[in-house]
């Protein structure tokens, strides 16, 4: 079904992964990575937003005095850290546009070199971002942030060997907040949460207790892989404190819902889902509430959660961000739109072989009953070992098309032992299958003559 991570070369390197920087970091933090107690210091002089944009306005007002290179470049990291947060795409465009404006004053500026990069990792260009990196990596081969960029961007466009050798190099230099974090997501790539829970605890616990974006996004993606492995509580734990140390931080009240919907709590998580609508309009929020409505049987309010997409997506695009492949899933998801969606991912498959578009291609196929070539990209999708109970499910359901019964009921299993509740739908839809599958068995061993 899917080759064992041993089988990849790059294996070896997951597991040798912060080798010289895992024992010094385990060294200052013998404490459990969590659940951990929320108690980092909160911003309490106005909102994060407005303190965010009096930055920029500062660093605008004094563009006005003396146009410098390095005031553009303070205008770019102010814009990303803004776009960030709130998902703004008018930052990300402000960034770039400084960064040029830097580079057009000075060929040559390193600040502004190096924020290049992040900037059009923030806006999915990472075709782009691969070689802005390697050049800011070949001015400056020893600044730690040059090798997380390239990382990002490589492991984006499903170069795994080389984002993990990336990584490592990372690592080598400055274990920290930063490379705990990478070297967590290369972990969870690579079928290894328990690995990649520990290293993002150790993340935690190393981020700036002054800077609560940091705290609450690490907290965040500490919740998801705890929720991605089934263990709700610890999940809670942590997207709440998310949700304390920044309460205007979207992804936070994003997390909270996906806990509560598992556990059944169906009003909070339409609440929370709405709160997280209320601060900035996501993917995740949008179709996590949409698709929850519809389990619940409103399919007319979830219509018209839905039409917050399009919205979604025009604005990323006039602002320079690439769409990713979350749009085609969806409308593969709900069979909207499934001629055009299954050429949008296979355009994006043609020079991206990332394990997410590969996953979204298989779905694509298979909804337009094309289950031979849906298949073939969901071993693509799962190349890795990732422990990814989405992936296990389209690949049982696209088993289950071909007549390969024993696959289906294995990766079907395999999914609700991966997280129980991964998707309220999805989830309903994998036991039904199971227990077809066992009916489909039962007759099976009924007709079989028993040996003497």
């Amino acid at each position: 079904m899917v080759r064992s991570r041993n089988q990849y070369w790059l294996g070896g390197i997951v597991l040798g992964l912060l080798v010289a920087g895992v024992w010094w970091g385990m060294a200052h933090n013998r404490a459990k990575p969590a659940p951990l107690d929320p108690s980092t210091p909160q911003s309490k002089e106005g909102s994060l937003r407005a303190r965010m944009d009096q930055k920029i306005q500062r660093v605008e007002h004094n563009l006005q005095k003396s146009k410098t290179p390095a005031l553009y470049t303070a205008l770019a990291e102010a814009c990303m850290r803004k776009a960030r947060v709130f998902h703004d795409g008018a930052s990300y465009l402000r960034a770039e546009r400084a960064c040029q404006k830097a580079l057009e004053l000075d060929t040559n500026n390193y600040a502004a070199i190096r924020l290049i990069p992040w900037v059009q990792n923030g806006q999915h260009r990472f075709d782009e971002a691969v070689p802005a990196a390697r050049r800011a990596c070949a001015m400056e081969p020893k600044d730690p942030w040059n090798l997380g960029n390239l990382g990002d961007a490589l492991l984006e466009i499903g170069e795994y060997e080389s984002a993990a050798e990336v990584i490592q190099q990372m690592v080598d230099l400055r274990p920290d907040f930063a490379s705990y974090s990478r070297a967590s997501y290369v972990r969870e790539l690579f079928g290894d949460p328990a690995g990649a829970i520990e290293i993002m605890g150790m993340a935690v616990r190393a981020a700036n207790s002054r800077d609560p974006e940091q705290n609450a996004w690490s907290r965040v993606q500490l919740g998801n892989l705890y929720f991605n492995s089934g263990r709700y509580r610890e999940a809670r734990l942590q997207f709440q404190g998310a949700a304390e140390i920044l309460p205007e931080y979207a992804s936070a009240y994003v997390g909270l819902a996906k806990v509560q919907t598992a556990e059944q709590q169906f009003g909070e998580a339409v609440s929370s889902y709405r709160k997280s609508l209320a601060i900035v309009p996501t993917f995740d929020a949008v179709v996590g509430l949409g698709d929850l409505l519809i389990y619940q049987g409103k399919e007319s309010e979830a219509r018209k959660v839905f039409a917050l997409l399009p919205e979604i997506e025009q604005h990323d695009r006039s602002h320079n961000i690439q769409p990713e492949s979350f749009l085609s899933l969806f409308q593969a998801d709900h069979d909207l739109n499934l001629p055009e969606a299954l050429k949008t991912l296979e355009r994006r498959a043609a020079h991206r072989k990332d394990i997410r578009t590969m996953d979204a291609l298989a779905w694509a196929y298979y909804k337009s009953g094309r289950y031979q070539e849906a298949l073939a990209a969901s071993r693509k999708a799962m190349r890795l070992g990732t422990r990814d109970a989405s992936f296990y499910y389209h690949f049982g359901m696209i088993q289950r098309q071909l007549g390969n019964l024993a696959q289906a009921n294995a990766a079907l299993q395999t999914a609700l032992r991966i997280n129980p509740a991964f998707h309220p739908i999805h989830v309903e839809r994998a036991r039904n299958e199971l227990r077809e599958l066992a009916v489909l068995s039962s007759k099976s061993n009924e007709k079989t003559p028993r040996e003497s």
